[in-house]
Formats: structure tokens, sequence, C-alpha cells
């Protein structure tokens, strides 16, 4: 569960989405640009469509989804260059399969794009689903390509537009460096966080193909994310320079990387940290001193003898501790002390409260709060001691 929380919090859309209509499709979609010729460029369109996000209608002996996709290049000035419009189909064999949330259509359509003026352009990519009113839109920016283009990602041997691995997956990147005296150009690729490059891999071409002005210099790379001992979870930079050249070209993307809390020390100790409100010193620090390989064993041990169904998959006071506790930093997080604060020790004990009086600073007192708990026939009064925020347990249990 802790897992499919971090997926949902760490992944990340690369372009802005509009969704339109009554409610909008949940979908990835990445680009990349790749030169044609010197004249022309290629704009790759990539989607991912989970199931579960489309209507299937029911034909034959199968099921069918259907979207029709319109794709647009505009110049700064909003003028038309380019466009297309395709339809796409995916069906299955019966209506289980549609629903599956972890089954998704991956494809990609291309638009040949004339070499325009200038370098900066404007994408507009709605997506429509031909069995519902559902649509949602994605506008983008990019450039033309110079001597180097995009990064296309993939992952095992797919593409890859939410651009999220795991640390146990291998980064697959497809470039080109475009070269007019046709000559081959070794090129370096970085993994960075926060502007600190964590490796660096210096490739040559894998095969170069010639057109009638330019050689095109084509790269694949693969980065093992397993040869790194601790990658914490987060966003990373993938950048390409070339190498030759006195000012070299460059590019670059961002990646998502999702891994299990435990398998980074960092985040194991914070997790164990989370647990001061419902692990006694000795348990916290038996976790806390597990080898790499025990931790994962240790923390379902832990949750087991503290699990009041062991015969379902669920643990439900774990998923309701952590709620409370991610309820805690967002909310207690500005100005007090998040989930180590007085209100966050009420909070994680007892739940919401049934009601909140909330009284603002005032020149004769100070900021205060009052939470009832009317089924438990209690009341908590926390005062903002300092004035920037950070609320104290006045009186620890009026009845």
């Amino acid at each position: 569960m802790l897992v499919y929380i971090l997926l949902l919090i760490l992944n990340v859309n690369p372009v802005q989405v509009l969704a339109e209509g009554s409610a909008g499709l949940n979908l990835f979609f990445d680009h990349a640009t790749f030169k044609e010729s010197e004249q022309a460029m290629r704009l790759e369109l990539y989607f991912q469509v989970p199931y579960s996000d489309l209507v299937f209608e029911l034909r034959d002996s199968s099921f069918v989804g259907r979207y029709l996709i319109t794709a647009q290049v505009m110049g700064q000035g909003n003028e038309p260059i380019a466009g297309e419009v395709w339809e796409k189909e995916v069906t299955v064999i019966n209506y289980d399969q549609s629903k599956q949330t972890d089954r998704y259509d991956l494809f990609q359509f291309n638009l040949l794009v004339p070499k325009p003026k200038q370098e900066n352009l404007n994408g507009s990519v709605l997506i429509e689903d031909m069995n519902s009113t559902r649509q949602s839109r994605f506008i983008f920016k990019f450039d033309v390509p110079g001597k180097l283009s995009d990064l296309r990602l993939s992952k095992f041997g797919d593409l890859n537009p939410n651009r999220s691995y795991a640390g146990t997956d291998t980064v697959e990147v497809y470039w080109e460096f475009y070269s007019p005296a046709r000559e081959k150009e070794s090129c370096a690729i970085e993994i960075i966080k926060r502007n600190k490059v964590l490796a660096e891999y210096v490739l040559a071409p894998n095969s170069t193909r010639c057109l009638k002005q330019i050689a095109i210099n084509e790269y694949k790379a693969w980065l093992p994310l397993s040869n790194f001992s601790e990658l914490e979870s987060g966003n990373y930079e993938l950048r390409v320079r070339s190498l030759s050249e006195p000012k070299p070209a460059k590019r670059k993307t961002e990646i998502t990387i999702i891994n299990p809390f435990y398998l980074s020390t960092k985040e194991f100790l914070e997790k164990i940290d989370e647990l001061i409100y419902i692990a006694t010193e000795e348990e916290m620090h038996r976790l806390s001193k597990a080898p790499a390989s025990e931790r994962l064993r240790r923390w379902q041990e832990f949750w087991q003898s503290k699990d009041p169904t062991p015969t379902t998959e669920a643990n439900e006071v774990m998923e309701e501790y952590f709620k409370r506790i991610e309820y805690c930093k967002k909310q207690f997080g500005k100005g007090d002390r998040g989930y180590k604060s007085d209100r966050a020790r009420i909070y994680v004990k007892y739940g919401p409260p049934d009601n909140i009086e909330s009284n603002p600073f005032e020149r004769s007192t100070q900021a205060y709060e009052i939470w009832y708990y009317y089924n438990s026939n209690l009341r908590f009064i926390f005062v903002d001691v300092s004035g920037f925020g950070e609320y104290k347990l006045s009186t620890d249990l009026i009845r």
C-alpha cells in the first residue's frame, strides 16, 4: 500500500493537461522531436491509456475502446504549421479485462513538420474517447532539433510516456546527433540529482545513416539503476552532450524514480521516525538497526503484530496510521512541527475532531484552537504561544 501511495504522489506528467467535458481522461503523454532532413522534422507523440479509463462497447464477441487524436503544431504567433487526425481502437476479449487497472494501451503517432523560421514551437494534442464525452487536451512547447534530438525513453523495450522507473529497472534512452560533415560523434549521458552528477556514460553511435545533406548518428543507452546502492525516490535529470565540439550541444529530460522506502537508508529511517505514536523505543531501535536485507521482513513483522485482520491482504491499522501522519505533515507543517507537533499527537491518537473552534490572534489573547471529541467527552486546547503558528497543548484534558 505504501508503494502504491508513493506512485500516486510522485508520478510526474511532463506536460500541462487541460481536461474538457464532464471528466478528463487519465492518461500519460510525452513527445520528442527528430530531424527528417534539413527541411523537416518528425514530432513523435507517445500515449499510455489505462483500459480502466476508457468506455468499451460490445462488438461481436469482444469489447472495443475507441479514441480520436487530433494534433496541431503552431508557431509563436499561433499560426498553424502542421496538423493531423488519427483514430485508434483497442480490443479486449472480455469485460473484466477492460476494467483492469494494470493494463493499458501504449501507442505512438508521428507528425511530419516542415522546418519553420522560428526555433520554438507550440504543440496541442486533443484525445477524445469516442464511446463517451470524455476528453483531455495536452498543451506543450518544443524546440526545433539542432545538432541533438530529444531523448526517447523506454522501459522493458516499450515506450515509457510517464517517465517513471523503479530502482531495479534499466532506463533505456535513444537519441540522435546530426552531423553535416558526416563524422561520427561520441556523446556523454549523465544522471543528475540536485545538480550533482551521479553517473556519466560515454558512448559512440550504435549506427549511422546518411541522408542527402546530413549524417544521423543513432545512440542507444541502457542505464541500470541497480548499479546504484541506494537511490532516493524523486525526480532525476538525464542530460546528453556532445564531446568533440568546443561548444557541446546539450539535451536533457526528467525521469522519476520510485523506490520502496526500505531500499533507501534515509527514507527507511524517516519512516521509522514516523512510528513515534505506535511503536516502543525498543521496536524502533530494532527496526533502525536492521541490515538492508532484513528491513522489509522486520517492517512486515512489526505491522503484522498490529493487524486486526491478518488473513486479509490489507492492514487497516497501518493504512489509517499513515493516513493520519500524512495529514499532519500537510496541515501542521507551516510554522508548526508537522507530525511531531502537539496537534499531531492528538490527531494521530484520536483521529479527526468532531469540531474545531478556531480563534485567531487578538490584542488581548493569543491565537488558540479548541478540539472537541463529543463521543469521548473530550476537548483539547492548543495555544500559539510564540505567535508564529506553533500550537502547544495548553490543557491536556478538560472534561
